[in-house]
């Protein structure tokens, strides 16, 4: 029992390394920007720029829309074009934190 007891010790101290050097191994590629009113600007050729705060006490982020950002409404999957009609309500993106432009623009009605 006792050798049981000191093998799972053991295993646990082992496992507890891994998951730290796990860890230590993440980047952040992406943030999320949750607004009350985006703040959507584009023109027809799909480029433009949506204005939000991360948090209420954050700084101003200025995000940039291209072609390939997709747009949901409800999480299906919609043109991107009709994220227009969207500015001022409420929604969700997800922008790469490096180059600052956003991978998906999500809303609900």
């Amino acid at each position: 029992m006792k050798k049981q007891i000191v093998k799972l010790m053991m295993f646990t101290l082992m496992m507890s390394g891994m998951a730290s050097v796990a860890a230590a191994g993440l980047v952040e590629i992406e943030q999320a920007i949750e607004s009350d009113a985006l703040g959507i600007r584009m023109s027809n050729d799909l480029k433009g720029i949506i204005k939000g705060k991360r948090c209420d006490t954050c700084n101003v982020v200025l995000v940039k829309i291209t072609p390939s950002t997709r747009f949901d409404i409800e999480g299906v999957a919609k043109p991107l074009i009709e994220a227009k009609k969207w500015a001022g309500k409420p929604g969700t993106v997800i922008y790469n934190i490096k180059t600052q432009e956003a991978s998906s623009i999500s809303v609900y009605q």
